[in-house]
């Protein structure tokens, strides 16, 4: 069994950084390498996350979709603050943020559960 904390390591912020590169480098015209010193992570793992080979769980993505409209408001907050200031913004504070609303939200305790393979677990608020 995979506690919740686990899944948020190897599932969501993975799907978080990806979808985070992805609204970077698409909406925002941000290099594969500027995305990768803004995140302290090598231009390769962009690339991988780009082309879908790193950090990318369809079934979370369908069962949480939340997360593309969490990673669009997170990356305009980046870039806003990137362009108000001269030194690099932190990206953790707001990637920390994004975790906290989906461990809260009632669909990961299903896609928990799912991974799991559990009816109830008695972690999450819903059980």
């Amino acid at each position: 069994m995979r506690p919740p904390c686990e899944i948020v390591v190897n599932k969501i912020l993975p799907n978080v950084r990806a979808e985070l590169v992805k609204v970077l480098i698409h909406e925002y015209g941000m290099r594969q390498v500027d995305v990768a010193d803004l995140f302290k992570i090598t231009q390769a793992s962009v690339s991988q996350y780009l082309t879908a080979s790193r950090g990318r769980d369809e079934l979370l993505m369908e069962m949480i979709p939340e997360i593309e409209e969490y990673a669009r408001e997170t990356a305009k907050g980046i870039v806003n603050r990137k362009r108000s200031s001269e030194s690099n913004p932190n990206p953790w504070e707001p990637i920390c943020e994004i975790c906290k609303k989906i461990l809260y939200n009632p669909k990961f305790c299903s896609y928990c559960k799912h991974l799991n393979q559990l009816h109830e677990c008695g972690i999450c608020p819903e059980d």
